[in-house]
C-alpha cells in the first residue's frame, strides 16, 4: 500500500487508509508506505504505535509540504515518489501488487511507471481529479495548461490495472476524459465509520448553532462561510469552526473583524467528532468553484450520520448536491455565492425543530443505506485480490 496519508493523521484519508490495510492484512501481508503525518496544519501528532499491528508500516523519510503552495506541493510529490520508487526497486520480488493512494501527479507518474516496468499490477485510488482540481484555481493560466496536463495523465493513468473513483460522475469523467474502459474503473464511495455515533445523543441546542466541521483548508472556502453567516445576521445565533488546517489563522483574524458576531473556534479529533457535531442545529460545508465537479467532501457523509440537517455553497450538478437533494437531508447554492447562502442560512435558523430533525433523519437513513463501512471496504479488498488474480494467470 502507497498512501499519502495514515494515522496518527486524523483526517479521513488517513483511517480511510489505515481499514484497508486492516481488511486487505485479512487474507494478505501488507506493507505500508507513508510519509511522516503532517496533516492538518497545526496538529501536534503523538508518535505512531506500530506494535501489534497486523501489517508494517514503513515511513519514508521525504519532504512535506502541509501548506498549499504549488512548488511546495510539487516538491513533496516528487520526493515521495522518489522514495516508493527506491522501494519498488529494492524489493519488487517480493510484491504481488500495489493499492496507490499517491500525491497527485509526480508521485503517481513516477510509482505507475516503475510498477508497470516491474509488472507489477496497480489499483490507483483517485479522490480528487487532477489536474483540474488543481487548474480551476489558476484561471487563465489554468485553461492554457489543462490540454496538455490532462493529455500527460491519460497516459499516465492508463498504466494502472483499476482505478478506484468515488463518485458516478468522476467514473464518467475519467473514462471520457482519460479514454478508460468501463470495466477499469470501479465506483466505490468514501465511507465514515458509523459505530463512533451511535451511542451520541443527538441535542438540538436552544441557541441556534451553525457548524462546520474538519480541515480549514483553501479549498473548504471557509472565509465565505464566516462571511455568509455575518450577511445573514441570524439574531441569537452562533457559527462554530471546529478544526485545523492552513486557513485557520487568516479565518481567525477575519472573524475578529466582525465583535458582534459570535464565532468560536476549537480543536478536534476523530474521537470527538460526532460528540461537536451532535451540539449543532446546522452543519455547512462549501468548495471552492468547480472542486465539487472533480471531488466529494468526506464530511459530508460524517456530516448525515449525525442526523443534522446539512446545506452547502459547491458546483450545481455535483455529487455533493445530488447526494443532499436524494437523501432530502438538506440542500445547496451556487459555489461561492455568499448571499444565496446567507440567505439559505437564514431559512434554516426559521425552521421549526421538528422539521430540521426529520431532515436528519432522512440524510441519516440515506448515508447508512449508501455509504457503509462495510461493503464498500469490501469492495476495494476484492477490487484488489481480483486484479493480482487476473495478473498471475
Amino acid at each position: 500500500m502507497v498512501t499519502c496519508s495514515f494515522p496518527p493523521e486524523p483526517i479521513v484519508a488517513a483511517l480511510m487508509s489505515e481499514a484497508i490495510a486492516y481488511r486487505l492484512s485479512e487474507d494478505c501481508d501488507v506493507t505500508v508506505l507513508c510519509p511522516p503525518p503532517t496533516r492538518p496544519l497545526g496538529t501536534v501528532f503523538k508518535e505512531r504505535d506500530n506494535k501489534d499491528l497486523p501489517f508494517k508500516i514503513h515511513e519514508v523519510q521525504s519532504y512535506a509540504s502541509p501548506i498549499p503552495t504549488i512548488p511546495g506541493r510539487l516538491r513533496e510529490s516528487y520526493q515521495f515518489g522518489k522514495e516508493v520508487v527506491r522501494y519498488i526497486d529494492t524489493h519488487s520480488e517480493d510484491i504481488d501488487g500495489i493499492y496507490a493512494y499517491p500525491w497527485p501527479t509526480a508521485a503517481q507518474y513516477m510509482l505507475l511507471n516503475k510498477a508497470a516496468a516491474k509488472h507489477i499490477p496497480v489499483v490507483t485510488h483517485i479522490q480528487d481529479l487532477y489536474p483540474e482540481s488543481l487548474l480551476g484555481k489558476m484561471g487563465l493560466p489554468g485553461k492554457i495548461a489543462k490540454p496538455f496536463l490532462v493529455a500527460f495523465d491519460r497516459l499516465n493513468i492508463r498504466h494502472s490495472d483499476r482505478v478506484i473513483a468515488i463518485s458516478p460522475q468522476m467514473k464518467s469523467k475519467l473514462m471520457k476524459s482519460r479514454g478508460l474502459e468501463e470495466e477499469k474503473v470501479v465506483m466505490v464511495r468514501n465511507w465514515q465509520d458509523f459505530s463512533h455515533y451511535e451511542n451520541v445523543e443527538n441535542e438540538y441546542p436552544t441557541r441556534f448553532t451553525m457548524m462546520f466541521v474538519g480541515s480549514v483548508s483553501p479549498s473548504a472556502n471557509v472565509p465565505m462561510l464566516i462571511r455568509a453567516f455575518v450577511r445573514a445576521d441570524v439574531p441569537g445565533s452562533r457559527l462554530i469552526i471546529a478544526g485545523n488546517g492552513s486557513q485557520k489563522e487568516e479565518c481567525i483574524r477575519l472573524a475578529g473583524n466582525y465583535p458582534h458576531a459570535e464565532i468560536e473556534f476549537c480543536d478536534i479529533q476523530p474521537d470527538t467528532t460526532p460528540l461537536i457535531q451532535a451540539k449543532a442545529s446546522l452543519l455547512i460545508f462549501g468548495l471552492k468553484k468547480n472542486v465539487a465537479m472533480t471531488a466529494t467532501p468526506s464530511k459530508l457523509v460524517a456530516y448525515m450520520y449525525s442526523g443534522k440537517p446539512v446545506i452547502g455553497a459547491v458546483d450545481r450538478n455535483s455529487d455533493s448536491e445530488m447526494i443532499l437533494k436524494n437523501s432530502g437531508g438538506g440542500e445547496v447554492v451556487d459555489a461561492e455565492d455568499e448571499e444565496a447562502f446567507a440567505m439559505l442560512m437564514r431559512k434554516y435558523s426559521r425552521m421549526y425543530i421538528e422539521d430540521l430533525k426529520e431532515m436528519g433523519r432522512k440524510g441519516k437513513e440515506f448515508a447508512l443505506q449508501h455509504f457503509s463501512k462495510e461493503s464498500n471496504l469490501d469492495l476495494i479488498h476484492d477490487t484488489i485480490i481480483k486484479m493480482i488474480e487476473e495478473k498471475r494467470r
